[in-house]
């Protein structure tokens, strides 16, 4: 089946007329600049009133030119406003001549500024032009496709490395591929293709406009949703404003994961690349199927409630064999039932992943009781950090730390001091809000941090100390103006803890950001006070 859709590249103003009949005319200016009137004009009986909107060409969201020097009079004083509707009225001027409307139209005719949707937080620039997608389903692809139709379209696609001579008729597109699990994209002349893989490879595609607008268009990724759910079968747990070009390719690779799954993928820092580790795993858990039959095949005990823990925390599917080596350690159910239920357990997964730490768990384990493999199972972290620190050690050296162990006390001082490392790839932090969602107000959009990926580069970006922000510590909200990240805030609980602009500026409490923050904790159900803005109690990301 192939379908076509047309998709603006940039906002377009809308005119509207209505007839309103002159006892009622009042009405239009009661609600406060939402009517955004440019114009209007009376005869004997009827107003002909003119409004002109703005319409978003990647959420199609419909609102005003909000121009405030033009509507102040209007919208913001309905009293002067009422009573200069009266004056009018009452004279022989066809045309609503209040400075206010009468400017509206002329500013409208010329506006060509950058808009910001106050629904979807995206910029774009007025423009009449569009780009046509094809969109092609069978049973096991999903294809977009668009024309080439001009060298300029051509020469802004930076993944082709000129193996493809330009002669028209052209076209690129984007094939999903859900056999293999892999995303190609492709440039087409004539017979010959060139060919890329997108799927777990470093490709420029940055500014790409395919992809931009599979990122962005609303409208276009309600038709992805619907075909990924029809070719799939599964249902794509995320809402439209969480789903990216990237995540579209997650969900080609994997598909039938809850959300949580999707944060647990074990990128390469700060990149959109597997791993290669666990690249040999990745084939096998390409859906919930597969995944739950590498459980069963597993080592680990085959009982309900370690089925429902990798059930509800399906991340936990990339670190099988290193969940296998704690139970081998532990030797009981419970006590690994508590590790993997920590919310700081894929930090401690990792460790084990990237280190060897089986010599520490060989010799520990053939002298601790059961006691001490308890008490050392509640302080996991500074239990693997030792682990790490004594399996790189000599002989000589194991054999001194061996001796300490006959002490409780002097084998937990030991552990406790050791040092936690910063985990090289991404992995999930904090648990967020059940409730948590991608929030825009105004020009402000709010996006809660979920991934060491996403943590690093929020750090990059406010060059603060995001980027090496430990795995359990408080949640982090990133704050986007334009696009653009501009401010972080940290949440403890029901409280914001800090909120800072980037190098950790302090926000004025005079600022719209301010005001903006504190009506999205209103929403949240979240505390703010000045203080935590102030910084007077709290460090701040440094």
């Amino acid at each position: 089946m192939i379908m076509s859709l047309k998709i603006p590249l940039g906002y377009r103003v809308i005119e509207n007329e209505e007839v309103i009949e002159l006892k009622n005319i009042k009405e239009v200016f009661k609600n406060k600049g939402k009517n955004y009137i440019s114009q209007i004009k009376k005869n004997d009986k009827n107003a002909l009133v003119t409004r002109h909107k703005i319409r978003c060409p990647h959420c199609e969201n419909f609102s005003g030119i909000y121009l405030p020097e033009i509507y102040e009079d209007v919208n913001n004083e309905p009293l002067r406003s009422e009573k200069e509707v009266e004056e009018w009225l009452n004279s022989e001027n066809n045309l609503f001549t209040e400075n206010a409307v009468t400017m509206s139209v002329k500013k409208l005719l010329t506006y060509s500024d950058e808009y910001l949707c106050e629904n979807c937080g995206f910029v774009s620039k007025k423009s009449e032009d569009f780009c046509e997608l094809f969109i092609e389903t069978t049973d096991k692809e999903l294809i977009v496709k668009r024309e080439l139709k001009t060298l300029s379209e051509i020469a802004d696609i930076n993944w082709n490395i000129g193996e493809l001579l330009v002669t028209f008729p052209m076209s690129e597109q984007l094939v999903f591929d859900f056999e293999s699990g892999k995303v190609h994209i492709e440039l087409i002349s004539e017979k010959k293709v060139v060919s890329r893989v997108v799927t777990n490879n470093e490709l420029k595609l940055d500014g790409h406009l395919l992809v931009d607008l599979i990122s962005k268009n609303e409208n276009l990724k309600r038709v992805l949703v619907k075909n990924f759910e029809e070719i799939s079968g599964y249902k794509i747990p995320f809402e439209l404003k969480e789903l990216d070009f990237e995540m579209f390719v997650n969900l080609t690779y994997y598909n039938g994961f809850p959300k949580d799954f999707y944060d647990a993928i074990p990128f390469k820092s700060n990149k959109n690349v597997l791993d290669e580790s666990f690249e040999e795993l990745a084939e096998q858990l390409r859906n919930p199927f597969m995944a739950m039959n590498l459980l069963k095949e597993s080592t680990l005990p085959a009982c309900k409630s370690i089925k429902k823990l990798f059930a509800t925390r399906s991340g936990l599917f990339f670190y099988i064999k290193e969940c296998e080596q704690l139970y081998a350690f532990f030797k009981d159910v419970n006590v690994l039932r508590n590790i993997l239920s920590d919310e700081c357990v894929f930090s401690e997964l990792v460790d084990i992943h990237y280190h060897n730490c089986q010599p520490f768990f060989d010799d520990f384990g053939s002298v601790a009781d059961k006691k001490m493999l308890v008490r050392v199972s509640k302080i996991l972290g500074f239990l693997i950090s030792y682990a790490i620190k004594y399996s790189s050690l000599s002989e000589y050296a194991k054999n001194s730390e061996r001796k300490k162990w006959s002490s409780a006390a002097e084998i937990a001082e030991e552990i406790f001091n050791s040092k936690f490392s910063e985990p090289g790839f991404s992995v999930p932090m904090h648990p967020v809000p059940a409730n948590a969602r991608i929030e825009t107000i105004g020009r402000y959009t709010f996006k809660w941090l979920r991934t060491k990926n996403e943590y690093t580069k929020a750090g990059k970006e406010l060059e603060n100390c995001l980027s090496v922000w430990y795995p359990c510590g408080n949640p982090v909200v990133t704050v986007l103006m334009d696009e653009r990240m501009i401010a972080s805030i940290e949440i403890e609980g029901e409280n914001v803890i800090q909120a800072r602009l980037k190098n950790n500026n302090s926000i004025s409490v005079n600022s719209d950001l301010y005001k903006t923050i504190c009506k999205w904790c209103g929403m949240q159900q979240i505390n703010i006070t000045n203080d935590a803005i102030e910084g007077r109690f709290f460090p701040a990301f440094d």
